[in-house]
């Protein structure tokens, strides 16, 4: 009797191994759900709820959240996946942008967020790590993924309500370093200027003067071209997702999907992401 229950658990290991191993994450079925659980470690009632949830939600204010649980990445990267997830299915209505992905790799215990462009301001980058690190990863180390997609589900929702991206936007004021830059340079002119009124202190130190004068061409000539550098760096890259973001309205048709109202419009590329 014991070795046959030996052998049956060994049977049961082979065939989810063989299961798991059979799933490509970067070539998953068309989703049907808001929540899919390809590494089926969601009991059955808790998957239901969290459909029904995310469903009532995207009726009443057609924001589209989604979350999908593989077993593992198959040696890609879960960023790529996320992506390739929304490409496929178009997550988000295609007038407002207004879809939300979580990915988890239960095996892996990898997690990642990807906002799409609507959402970019309610949930920034710093937003969505916080909501990674301190409500979905606790209870993934805890293998209670159920409960991650419900922390998932009620974080997100919170913060698409409400203002606590606030919160996580503050940066340094380019006003405020700009002024610290002009006046640094403003006390290096009087200086300079101070300077060039005694002639006794150049004439006597003439090396002085010639070689702070090069110094002084030579570092505006490196700040003139790491400013150019920048703003061309800005500009290609302001270019490339204003470009993506026009192209991507032409990638799909309208319409339903699957019976869940999700959109079939989708881009090539998102808005912030964060995880790992």
């Amino acid at each position: 009797m014991f070795k046959k229950s030996i052998f049956c658990v060994f049977l049961l290991g082979l065939f989810v191994s063989f299961t798991h191993a059979a799933i490509d994450p970067m070539n998953l079925p068309k989703l049907t759900q808001y929540v899919s659980d390809f590494s089926n470690v969601l009991d059955t009632q808790s998957l239901a709820d969290l459909n029904m949830s995310a469903k009532s939600y995207d009726t009443q204010t057609s924001n589209q959240i989604v979350a999908v649980l593989i077993p593992n990445r198959n040696g890609k990267e879960l960023f790529d996946i996320g992506m390739n997830i929304f490409d496929t299915n178009g997550i988000g209505q295609s007038d407002k942008d207004n879809g939300l992905l979580l990915v988890i790799s239960t095996e892996e215990k990898k997690i990642r967020i990807i906002v799409w462009y609507g959402f970019e301001a309610k949930i920034p980058d710093l937003l969505a790590s916080r909501i990674i690190e301190d409500d979905i990863r606790p209870l993934v180390n805890k293998w209670d993924f159920a409960g991650a997609v419900r922390a998932f589900y009620t974080r997100s929702i919170s913060a698409i309500s409400s203002d606590e991206w606030t919160l996580y936007t503050q940066q340094p004021s380019n006003t405020q370093w700009s002024e610290s830059f002009w006046m640094i340079w403003l006390i290096f002119g009087v200086i300079f200027a101070t300077l060039l009124k005694k002639k006794s202190f150049f004439k006597k130190w003439k090396w002085i003067q010639k070689y702070f004068i090069i110094a002084l061409i030579t570092i505006l000539f490196i700040l003139m071209f790491f400013l150019s550098i920048t703003i061309l760096f800005w500009f290609i890259a302001w270019a490339f997702f204003a470009f993506t973001g026009i192209i991507s309205g032409f990638g799909n048709s309208s319409g339903s999907f699957g019976g869940w109202g999700f959109s079939w419009w989708g881009g090539s590329s998102g808005g912030g992401w964060a995880g790992d």
